[in-house]
């Protein structure tokens, strides 16, 4: 650990004091589409949606979610979680993955951080995370948008949204997180598949998630 850490939190945490302290009226969202309104044919992709406990959606605090799963062919199911939360400033925060995912049995095996691609020169930043419960294991990616940006860093993504705060009014911002099983340990093949369909679903998001 070397002294930047430190002061990279001290500034951090100033910005947010700063930024939050500066929003003293409604945030004003541009209009979206619900994300029970995504496609759910997307390509060669058909979907269907997951019931989720109403405890564990109250527990979330976001103010929309989507869970979906995916299939095509004969390809392992991808599975599409999006949470979007409209105002992030009185204890509805995005909750990462990298605390949720242990907490339901998934220990993580890799992680990096990388850009899918998605056409017409444009990348998505992303997490890519392996993980392993028991002798199962899945590959995840994921990351957080707001405003037209894709961010992998969980640290940038609260700092940008102090910034938004004080330049924008607004803390609205998103979760998406992709998974799929990694079928008899070819990791190279769930690593095409799920940035084929985050190339598929990334352009759509941008619709139902505040630009």
């Amino acid at each position: 650990m070397t002294w930047t850490r430190p002061i990279a939190a001290v500034i951090l945490l100033a910005g947010l004091t700063i930024g939050f302290r500066e929003v003293s009226h409604g945030e004003k969202i541009p209009p979206h589409r619900p994300l029970a309104a995504f496609p759910k044919t997307i390509g060669g992709w058909q979907g269907a949606d997951v019931h989720v406990d109403p405890r564990y959606a109250d527990a979330l605090k976001a103010d929309d979610v989507l869970t979906r799963g995916y299939t095509s062919g004969g390809s392992p199911t991808v599975w599409l979680y999006v949470a979007y939360f409209q105002s992030q400033r009185q204890g509805q925060t995005i909750h990462s993955p990298k605390n949720c995912l242990p907490g339901s049995g998934w220990t993580p095996v890799k992680s990096s951080r990388e850009r899918a691609y998605v056409g017409d020169g444009q990348s998505v930043n992303l997490n890519r995370y392996v993980v392993q419960n028991g002798l199962d294991r899945q590959l995840v990616l994921y990351w957080y948008q707001s405003h037209g940006r894709t961010i992998a860093s969980e640290y940038m993504a609260k700092w940008d949204m102090a910034v938004d705060a004080i330049r924008m009014n607004r803390t609205d911002g998103a979760l998406v997180r992709v998974s799929l099983p990694i079928q008899d340990g070819d990791e190279a093949g769930a690593d095409r598949i799920a940035r084929e369909f985050v190339a598929q679903i990334e352009p759509l998001l941008k619709g139902y998630i505040p630009q």
